[in-house]
Parts: C-alpha cells; structure tokens; sequence
C-alpha cells in the first residue's frame, strides 16, 4: 500500500495489562522487541531498539543489575545511564529501594497464554458482526479511486481488518471504550510494548499484526501484517544485494535512493500500465507481486478520498465492535 497518510499506528492487540507484573522469569538468552501505537511526532524521545527494549525486560524479570550489566555487555555505568534515560522518558520508574520496573507493556513467551490471548466467542461476534456490514464495505470500496485496479479479494485483509478493526478504527475504540488518552511519556503521547522474540520466526512476536509507515520522497510506503521485517522481501527490508540482483541498480546504488525510484515506478504503472519503466526494475516489482501481468500496479495507491473512504467504513462499523468489547 501507498498512501499519503503520515501516520503510523502500530496494532499491539490488548493493553489493558500494562505494568503488569512477572510471576516467572523467562531464559535470559531470550531476545526481545520493541513495538508501539504512535502517531505524527507522538513518539519514544529516546532510541529505542535491543538494547534498551531488553533493559525493559529484564527489569520485568527481576534481574539483579550486575546480571542485567553482564546479559547486555555493558559496564554498569552505562546500565544505570540509560535506566535515568528510561525513567525519565517514563518507560520506567524507580521503587522507593532504588530498583527500576518498566510502565510499559512487557510480555514474554510464558505470559503469553495470560495476557495476549483470543477470546473464540469475540473472536466469532466480531466475525459475525463484520459479515452483517461486508456488503456495504464492499459497495463503498467500489467508489474509492485508490483501489480502482485490485480486486476486493486481493485487499480485504487491509480493509477488513487494519481498516474496521485498527488504523482508521483505533482512535474510536480508545475515546468510546478505554475512555483514556494514551499515556503521556516524554514528549508525546504512545503507547510501548516489549516482547520476547523467537530466533529466526518469520511471523512477529505472538503473531500480532501492525502497520508501517515509511516517507518515500512525497509519498509514504505503508505495510500491514505480521511479516514486515522477518518474513518475505518487501520494498521496506531490501537489502543492498537485492537492489543489483533484483532490480539491476548499478551497485553502490542506495537503499533510500533506489526505494524512491521503485515507489515512482509504482505511481507511474499506477496512473499508467505502459507508462516506461526499466525492464530490470519492472521484473523486480513483479516478483515482488507489486506489478500484475498487464503492467499495472497491483497494490493500492491511497489519497485523501481513500483515506476518508476507510474512515467512514471504520465509523460504520465501530457501533458495533465498542457493544463487543463491552
């Protein structure tokens, strides 16, 4: 998807657990991952990322600090800098004893089962609820411009469920059924989690979808699912290899370079199939299912009118996914 919407919303499923505490400590050879549901400059004030996604944890865990120190490689000084750093952005919090426990979200694989779990019967009432709206969906997806090429099929998973259920719903279930704004941390207001990973898993952690928003020159290259950096090449993981070998980009060619002429392929092929495109970068985009067999874009391409299109369906909808959640 392509889309001029400049927000990215990252699904984390229940948050209702957070600053939960941990009953049973995970390996500390597990590896664990930040994510979070922010939107414009409402973001971590800090680098976020393993190392202090994993200081998060392990201060979840208990660990003492000379094993935290030792499990990160790091001297204790910079363990305990970056604590202030953490306490101060509030990702975490000192106890009256000088010990440090995270305010965000931390889960592992153990804790799982106990606080990112599927109710069957909600998952079967949202499911039923959405079959009630589907034929009005799928008339209105049928006036939206930016989908004028890919058949509903081939976008439900989008509109179905990051549009009804989190990108353009996620604002209404927070207002009508958490009845709280996200957490004030730093500079902005977001929500954070940790989760404990596990090696080499294509899908993400516990399974859980969320989208990605990345500016590619005046447009921004948005993912939604749960293989966006683990799973299948996509225009956001490309490596410098798959620029020469894939594309035929002249090596020394640029992630972010190569990227804005992909995404302009794309636009172009969009507005126009026999619009000329390098043959080399064309058979790329169509390995990557971007390009359909008659040359045209096979993905949406969003604007405003889309953008509104999603909303009103997501509004539609909302009635009935708050009287669920209730």
């Amino acid at each position: 998807m392509i889309s001029t919407r400049r927000e990215t919303i990252v699904g984390l499923g229940t948050l209702l657990a957070l600053g939960t505490r941990a009953e049973a400590a995970s390996s500390v050879t597990a590896s664990f991952e930040g994510r979070q549901i922010s939107a414009g400059e409402n973001r971590p004030g800090l680098p976020m990322g393993s190392t202090n996604d994993a200081l998060l944890a392990f201060y979840h865990l208990r660990l003492p600090p000379d094993q935290i120190a030792g499990q990160l490689k790091l001297p204790s000084a910079e363990v305990e800098r970056r604590t202030n750093a953490l306490v101060q952005e509030g990702l975490a919090r000192r106890l009256p004893n000088g010990q440090a426990r995270p305010t965000a979200l931390v889960v592992t694989r153990a804790e799982q089962p106990r606080f990112l779990y599927a109710q069957h019967s909600v998952v079967r009432a949202a499911a039923d609820a959405i079959g009630t709206i589907l034929p009005a969906v799928r008339r209105r997806y049928a006036t939206l411009p930016g989908f004028a090429h890919v058949p509903f099929a081939d976008a439900s998973l989008l509109v179905l469920s990051d549009g009804l259920l989190d990108n353009w719903q996620i604002n209404r279930v927070e207002e009508g059924y958490l009845k709280v704004l996200r957490p004030q941390r730093g500079g902005g207001r977001y929500y954070y989690a940790v989760f404990e990973t596990r090696p080499a898993d294509p899908v993400e952690s516990f399974g859980i979808y969320g989208n990605h928003g990345q500016g590619v020159g005046d447009t921004t290259l948005s993912l939604y699912g749960n293989q966006r950096y683990s799973g299948p090449t996509n225009l956001v993981t490309l490596e410098p290899g798959d620029l020469t070998s894939r594309f035929g980009f002249s090596p020394g060619t640029g992630v972010q370079a190569a990227q804005e002429e992909l995404v302009g392929d794309l636009l172009q092929r969009w507005r126009d199939p026999s619009a000329p495109v390098n043959k080399a970068r064309a058979a790329g985009l169509r390995s990557l299912g971007l390009l359909a067999a008659n040359g045209r874009t096979a993905i949406p391409v969003l604007g405003p009118t889309d953008d509104a299109g999603l909303d009103a369906m997501a509004a539609a909808f909302a009635p009935s996914l708050l009287a669920i959640l209730e």
